[in-house]
């Protein structure tokens, strides 16, 4: 079901037009956009499971042209972790597997602990 799900509502907002309005928006959006008819089209066609994105600059564009706010044209809540939740789990580890992966790796992490005085690292 979710392979179906469009990321964006822009279809959506443009339903809720009336005939001429939606007509009009479909040629003015792109141009206002800066952006071809086609990748306008393709930014409307963006399902949720793809990997594709709108640049966040043209989502908040075409969220202030429909009158939305912010993330409103959201298919879905996007969510994560703050770098000092993600911080907080790894700091009783001696290196993340990430940086022990490579020699490069070990090294920047070994480099950044050192400058913030986070104490002896092996």
């Amino acid at each position: 079901m979710t392979g179906d799900l469009k990321k964006y509502r822009i279809d959506a907002c443009l339903e809720e037009m009336t005939v001429k309005e939606n007509r009009q928006a479909q040629e003015l959006f792109p141009r206002l956009l800066k952006i071809s008819v086609n990748t306008f089209r393709n930014y409307r066609n963006i399902k949720l499971s793809d990997h594709q994105d709108i640049p966040h600059e043209k989502v908040r564009l075409l969220e202030i042209l429909l009158g939305l706010e912010p993330n409103a044209l959201l298919n879905y809540e996007p969510v994560g972790k703050t770098f000092k939740q993600i911080f907080e789990e790894l700091k009783d580890i001696e290196y993340p597997k990430i940086f022990l992966e490579s020699p490069a790796g070990r090294q920047f992490f070994k480099t950044w602990m050192e400058q913030r005085n986070c104490g002896n690292i092996k």
